[in-house]
């Protein structure tokens, strides 16, 4: 099951109990535009939130995960010790989110398995609001102009906040390449990482997300382009991840391996509902827009003696193919966009314009300049196609959180030129 089957199933049993995206995200406390995002298949819910949107939704749990409100005795026989891990996972996530009061945040996955690998994992994955709040400069079109000063100072309180890299694991604890993870996540003791000695400076590397030593905030901070501000956008930026463990690892996160999917879809401009238009599901959008955007990605392509080939496409959608889908105003329903975009998926892009293209075989930091596609055409949005060639037992992480607003271009200019081989163009 990917993320696109778990959406349509959220979308198909929401209006069956005939209430909109507005009143289930009232019921589930987050906003319409995360439910948004998981009915249309770009992302899934957060752990703590399953059990809920389950009872919501008048599904079991179970019914949940598997996409399919149908009874088999004999899957609940063959899947039945899958469930209970993914009980198990959910507590844990659960009593650990009470410890750290943290926020989580959750990428996309696979399949009924993945989601469970992914939200015990990547949901685990803390974002602190009030350090993250101290450590980047809120950036909006009211406030983007500031005194030289002003800048100076934030960008000393920037230097000051940089963390150092997770703790590394001793060499005692690693066992065939893989070590322990460190946090204390009831499972995390039978959870191994790939052992990375000499880690990329700036790459958010899986095992310090789930360690919780790490938060978007310092991935943020740390990878900040000269001449640069940093901005907190209102949505949960895109995340890709696979966690896999080795034969030496408790039976009870095993199935957290080949569980990655083929292709993400990403927003790279982020499509916010504004208004809702007669408690209907149509919404009046707006484009949330920014200038540059980091992209980590951690590969482990030194760990592991063969790994599936890994490709970034930015894709323009033009305004003419818009208006001819959507109209000329920027209201639509959810239901709309997501038959777009299944449609454009279907069509492998062909009616979008591919704006750059990048083959990652190494990990690192990459970066997107949205003034250079921009200057390619006129686009509605701007969107990323992250694709694999193959199911892997495979870990990698990806995290696309860092976005930044020029406010020097000649600082900026000079800091691209220096590192123009890390761009995605």
């Amino acid at each position: 099951m990917e993320a696109k089957e778990l959406g349509e199933f959220i979308a198909a049993n929401r209006k069956k109990r005939q209430i909109t995206q507005a009143d289930l995200a009232k019921m589930l406390n987050v906003t319409d535009k995360a439910v948004s995002r998981w009915e249309r298949g770009l992302g899934f819910p957060d752990i703590n939130t399953l059990e809920p949107l389950a009872e919501a939704l008048g599904v079991t749990l179970t019914e949940l995960m598997r996409c399919s409100c149908e009874t088999d005795n004999n899957l609940d026989k063959e899947i039945k010790s899958n469930d209970e891990g993914i009980i198990a996972s959910i507590e844990i996530a659960k009593n650990q989110r009470k410890q750290t009061n943290k926020k989580a945040i959750i990428g996309g996955a696979g399949c009924v398995a993945g989601i469970c690998a992914v939200l015990c994992v990547i949901g685990i994955l803390a974002t602190n609001n009030t350090s993250e709040k101290n450590a980047i400069d809120i950036v909006s079109e009211n406030n983007i102009e500031k005194s030289d000063t002003q800048i100076s100072s934030e960008n000393q309180s920037e230097q000051n906040l940089v963390v150092s890299d997770v703790e590394t694991a001793d060499e005692n604890q690693v066992v065939d390449g893989w070590a322990k993870i460190s946090a204390s996540l009831g499972l995390s003791n039978d959870m191994y990482y790939p052992y990375v000695v000499d880690k990329v400076k700036g790459v958010t590397y899986i095992e310090e997300m789930i360690s919780g030593r790490y938060t978007d905030g310092d991935f943020v901070v740390n990878n900040r382009p000269e001449g640069c501000l940093s901005i907190i956008r209102s949505r949960t930026s895109f995340y890709a991840s696979n966690m896999v463990q080795p034969e030496m690892a408790d039976k009870s996160v095993r199935w957290m391996t080949k569980r990655n999917k083929l292709r993400y879809i990403e927003q790279g401009e982020q499509l916010n509902a504004v208004e809702q238009v007669d408690k209907t599901d149509i919404y009046r959008y707006e484009i949330e827009k920014q200038d540059v955007q980091a992209i980590s990605c951690a590969l482990y392509e030194d760990f592991f003696d063969e790994v599936p080939n890994m490709t970034i496409d930015v894709y323009g959608i033009p305004v003419k193919l818009w208006i001819d889908t959507f109209g000329s105003e920027m209201i639509l329903s959810e239901d709309q966009y997501n038959k777009f975009m299944t449609r454009c998926d279907n069509n492998s892009f062909s009616q979008l314009d591919l704006l750059a293209h990048r083959t990652i075989d190494k990990t690192d930091v990459y970066y997107v300049d949205y003034n250079d596609l921009r200057g390619k055409g006129d686009y509605a949005q701007i969107i990323f196609v992250i694709s694999f060639d193959e199911r892997a037992d495979y870990t990698f992480y990806i995290n696309g959180s860092a976005m930044y607003e020029i406010y020097d271009n000649a600082a900026y200019t000079q800091w691209k030129e220096e590192n123009t081989d890390r761009f995605i163009q």
